[in-house]
C-alpha cells in the first residue's frame, strides 16, 4: 500500500486507488500521514478537523472516523508486527515503511542529489533532482482544505521543494546551461517576487547568457518588491552580485562560479519534514 501526498491526496494498494472519498477522512488520513510513525492525539485532531466549531459528541465522532478509515488501510503496518492504524493511548498513529509515502521517497531522492552536488558531480545531481521534484504533482495534499496544523505541515513541504528547485538550478548552472534556465526562472521570480536566491540564480544565468541588462532588472525587482512589502533593502550577498555584475568580474565567470555568492549568514534548515523515526 502506498500513499501519496505530493499533489492530491491518493492511496493505492498494488493497482487499485482506494482513496477515500468521504472529505473528513480525506483530512483525517491527510494529517495522520504528516505525521506517520507518531501519535497524533484526538485534541490536535478535532482542532485539525473543526477548529474552533466540533460538533457534540466530537470524540465519538472521531471514534467513527478512524472506524472507518481503518476499513480502508486495513493491513497490518511494517513487518506485519501491528496494524496500519493503531489505536493509542489519547490518540492514533499511523504505521508505515519507508518506501511507501512519496513524501519520504523526495527526501531520499533530495539526499542523493545533495550528495552528487557535495561530490562534483553534476550531472548525476541534476538528473536525481529531476526525478525528486517530479514526485509532486501540485500543491501538498491540494484537494484539502486545510487546518491549522495542516497548513504549517504544508509550508514546510513547500520549503522542501524549493530548497530541491534551488539545488536542482544550482546543478544546471554548475554544467552550463544558463540560456537554457532563463526562461524558468524568469518564471520563478515572478511567483516569487521575494525569494533572494532565484533571484540570484537568475542574475547570474542572465549575465553568463549575455543577458547583462536582464540581471540587473532582477536586481532591481527583487529591490523594489523587498522595499514595498518588507521595508528593507536587498541583503549585502545580492548587493555585492550586482556590483560584480556592473564591474563584468571574473569571478561571474562558470569556472569560478562557487566564489559568485557568499554563504548565507546563519543555518539554513532545509528538511523539515522528515520522518522523525529515521536516524541522522
Amino acid at each position: 500500500m502506498r500513499f501519496a501526498v505530493l499533489g492530491s491526496l491518493k492511496v493505492r494498494d498494488m493497482d487499485a486507488d482506494i482513496t477515500p472519498s468521504a472529505l473528513m477522512l480525506r483530512r483525517l488520513l491527510a494529517i495522520l500521514l504528516l505525521h506517520a510513525n507518531h501519535t497524533v492525539t484526538i485534541s490536535t485532531l478535532i482542532e485539525e478537523l473543526w477548529v474552533d466549531d466540533p460538533p457534540r459528541l466530537v470524540r465519538k465522532i472521531v471514534q467513527t472516523y478512524v472506524s472507518s478509515l481503518r476499513k480502508v488501510v486495513h493491513r497490518t503496518g511494517p513487518a506485519g508486527q501491528r496494524p496500519l492504524l493503531e489505536t493509542r493511548p489519547g490518540g492514533y498513529a499511523l504505521h508505515l515503511d519507508r518506501d511507501q509515502l512519496d513524501v519520504w521517497e523526495f527526501e531520499n531522492l533530495v539526499d542523493g542529489g545533495r550528495a552528487a552536488m557535495d561530490a562534483g558531480d553534476y550531472a548525476s545531481a541534476a538528473d536525481v533532482l529531476r526525478g525528486a521534484l517530479s514526485l509532486w504533482r501540485g500543491g501538498a495534499v491540494a484537494d484539502i482544505e486545510p487546518g491549522p496544523l495542516l497548513s504549517g505541515r504544508i509550508s514546510q513541504l513547500e520549503e522542501m521543494r524549493l530548497a530541491a528547485l534551488e539545488l536542482r538550478i544550482d546543478a544546471d548552472m554548475e554544467l552550463g546551461r544558463h540560456r537554457h534556465l532563463l526562461g524558468e526562472l524568469k518564471m520563478l521570480t515572478a511567483y516569487h517576487p521575494l525569494h533572494e536566491e532565484f533571484c540570484a540564480q537568475l542574475m547570474i544565468s542572465a549575465y553568463r547568457a549575455g543577458q547583462r541588462r536582464t540581471a540587473l532588472e532582477a536586481y532591481g525587482r527583487l529591490r523594489s518588491a523587498l522595499v514595498k512589502e518588507l521595508g528593507i533593502e536587498p541583503p549585502e550577498r545580492l548587493r555585492h552580485l550586482r556590483h560584480l555584475i556592473l564591474n563584468e568580474a571574473p569571478s561571474l565567470d562558470l569556472a569560478d562560479s562557487r566564489a559568485v555568492l557568499p554563504p548565507e549568514p546563519g543555518p539554513v534548515v532545509r528538511r523539515p519534514m522528515v520522518d522523525p523515526g529515521r536516524a541522522r
